[in-house]
């Protein structure tokens, strides 16, 4: 997440004193709950205690710090789990000081091992997620309990969130905040976490008529939480347990709203709207460059946004600090720089257009009913005219597609709002990113089939044509290939069986970025392989399912836990014509009709159909697969898993060609 330091609204000249005891925490500084013994592992591991306390305190500069403790302890049940649970990171993103490390292996026996402070090593940017503080637990075995805790002096963070639940089970999950009186909170609890409580028993009453020096404590507690594993066609942290927290008020210096949606209008203003002189100039500048030729509104956009994309490197991780006008003298922007950007283009341009802020519905969607800013770290683009979203910080989209994670998720649509010269702000709504229809994202297959039968060789002249998000993913980054390159693609995106298929020749259309949301790409191709047929004495197998390419199957053990969620919605057309070769005739035509469909208060859901034809010894295949709704209740994975699969038992058909 984000995270958002305003110094006006945390500074101020009371005197508090500065953190409490939580900076001395140790094994016996709180009960240890009892419980988790009955408890099933999965992978071999039980988590039999999960506390994480923050503490938020003034320190002696009168700024808001914060103390954060994460303590766990861990029973292992397997070598796989003492190898997934022996090593310990912690993140040292916002972390000032770590003010103590303590970890300890308990043997089956009841021996206590105590792991020195010595061996925690320094991880500058693992897996490009930051610098990591890291040990191993030594000598851990089967049948113990690993424990450990920290205890970090950290930046504030005013908002944010944890998940408390993974595939490992939990027993004893306890979060705790602590906080100035004068600073007022909100939670939101997630998918079965209990709600925060505050704890009158553990506010910090130095002096009984100081207020000010009072400390709140919430407290939220639940004694199990099951293990979730992850599972195909499901996003799996929106539906963990978690819980999220956002400071409300800060009566320190206001009895105003700190963070809401209110307050991130003003903030996107100031952040995007707002231009120097410098910056005036250096824009219109740009545009001028860019020399628009388009007369309509789509076709400027289009024109802005392609050069803009050609020419520009988009990077999250970029200097915060810079101009505008060295970001466009550089050709560089961060996520911020490059919406400013855009929005300066377009207001130089006299194009109406709304500005977004929403999250990633596979992992922290926008919650409608949260006013925070927990949610606001994607930024979409709505044109009402022409009622289309561009996506300014990832160069692989252009206009019209909107990219898969942020498609039926809530975000903060907002436009500029005028009270007078000197008031200037954004207004805002909460609506809903519509999800695109599937016939919008559409592939279809036309394959002609013969068979030279002395050569054993299944050739087919193979038209394929993609639009919306499918074309997109080819047309984003196809242009950057060489020509061996290019070819292997093709070869794995079109191979046929389990051998090689040859690619004789190939031609695609419509293969630019600019040609994303505008064109459909175009692949023609001739192609040969042999691992198709198969003689049956004088007869043939052709595994005429085969040439679609290979098809992914959706089998589960256990039971569904997630709901089904589809992606982006999208539609299948396939069209099969074989020519039976001379001598031969097919006798097992009806196998390959199938249908299988998934309906939902009588109308169909999603399907998957394919009718076999002959006429003028041409055997005509035609298929169809579409999905038109977006999600379904885990308790229909069965019906849903029938119709994913039906495409994969297409892939096992075979035509069999008796010998005349």
């Amino acid at each position: 997440m984000k995270r958002y330091l305003f110094h006006l609204l945390l500074f101020t000249s009371l005197a508090l004193s500065a953190q409490n005891d939580f900076t001395k925490y140790n094994w016996n500084s709180m009960l240890t709950p009892k419980g988790g013994d009955t408890i099933k592992a999965v992978n071999g591991a039980v988590i039999l205690l999960e506390r994480r306390i923050t503490e938020v305190y003034l320190n002696k500069e009168n700024f808001f710090e914060e103390t954060f403790i994460f303590h766990r302890k861990i029973r292992v049940e397997s070598h796989e789990a003492v190898n997934q649970f022996n090593k310990i990171y912690i993140s040292l993103n916002n972390v000032i000081d770590i003010i103590d490390v303590a970890a300890r292996f308990i043997s089956p026996s009841g021996k206590e091992t105590i792991i020195s402070k010595n061996e925690i090593k320094q991880i500058e940017n693992l897996e490009n997620k930051g610098s990591f503080k890291t040990f191993v637990i030594e000598g851990a075995e089967t049948g113990g309990q690993i424990e450990y805790y920290y205890v970090l002096h950290k930046k504030f963070n005013p908002f944010g969130g944890f998940y408390v639940q993974d595939e490992t089970p939990r027993a004893n999950v306890e979060a705790i905040f602590v906080y100035p009186q004068k600073l007022s909170y909100m939670f939101r609890c997630n998918n079965g976490f209990p709600a925060f409580v505050a704890d009158e028993s553990k506010e910090n009453k130095t002096d009984e008529n100081k207020n000010d020096d009072i400390k709140i404590t919430q407290r939220a507690s639940i004694k199990y939480v099951s293990g979730i594993s992850k599972e195909k066609y499901a996003y799996y942290e929106p539906n963990l347990m978690s819980y999220d927290f956002t400071l409300t008020y800060n009566n320190f210096n206001s009895s105003l709203r700190v963070y809401s949606w209110s307050k991130a209008c003003d903030r996107y203003y100031n952040d995007s709207y707002i231009f120097t002189k410098e910056e005036n100039s250096s824009v219109n500048k740009l545009l001028k460059k860019i020399a628009l030729t388009a007369t309509d509104s789509e076709a400027k956009i289009r024109q802005i946004e392609n050069w803009v994309k050609q020419n520009f490197k988009v990077d999250k991780d970029l200097e915060d600090q810079l101009s505008l006008t060295t970001n466009i003298n550089l050709k560089q922007c961060n996520f911020s720089a490059i919406s400013k950007l855009y929005v300066g283009l377009f207001q130089a341009a006299g194009i109406n257009f709304e500005f977004i802020k929403t999250g990633d519905v596979s992992i922290q969607p926008f919650r409608r009913d949260f006013d925070a800013n927990n949610y606001l770290d994607y930024t979409l683009i709505y044109f009402p005219e022409i009622n289309k979203y561009l996506t300014p910080e990832d160069n692989d989209y252009r206009l019209g597609i909107i990219p898969a994670e942020l498609q039926g998720g809530y975000g903060l649509f907002m436009k500029t709002l005028v009270y007078n010269e000197s008031i200037k702000t954004l207004g805002y709504e909460i609506r809903q990113i519509p999800k695109e229809l599937g016939v919008n994202n559409s592939d279809s297959l036309d394959i002609k089939v013969s068979i030279d039968v002395d050569a054993k060789l299944l050739k087919t002249n193979t038209r394929r044509v993609m639009n919306g998000d499918f074309a997109r993913s080819f047309q984003s980054f196809i242009h950057l290939l060489d020509d061996n390159k290019k070819k292997e693609l093709v070869e794995s995106v079109f191979s046929m069986g389990k051998d090689k298929t040859e690619v004789l020749s190939s031609k695609i259309e419509n293969s630019r970025p600019e040609d994303i949301g505008v064109k459909p790409m175009i692949w023609d191709l001739e192609l040969q392989t042999k691992s198709l047929i198969e003689e049956a004495g004088e007869d043939l197998l052709i595994k005429i399912g085969e040439t679609i390419g290979q098809q992914s199957e959706l089998y589960q053990e256990n039971q569904r836990v997630l709901p089904i969620t589809i992606g982006i919605l999208h539609d299948y057309y396939r069209i099969i014509k074989f020519t039976i070769p001379k001598g031969y005739k097919v006798d097992n035509l009806k196998d390959l009709n199938m249908h299988v469909e998934m309906k939902t208060n009588g109308k169909t859901g999603c399907i998957f159909t394919s009718e076999a034809s002959l006429k003028d010894n041409i055997i005509t295949i035609e298929s169809k697969e579409y999905y038109l709704e977006s999600s379904y209740p885990a308790s229909r994975y069965d019906e849903f898993r029938k119709v994913i699969n039906a495409a994969a038992d297409f892939n096992k058909k075979i035509l069999l060609l008796r010998k005349n």
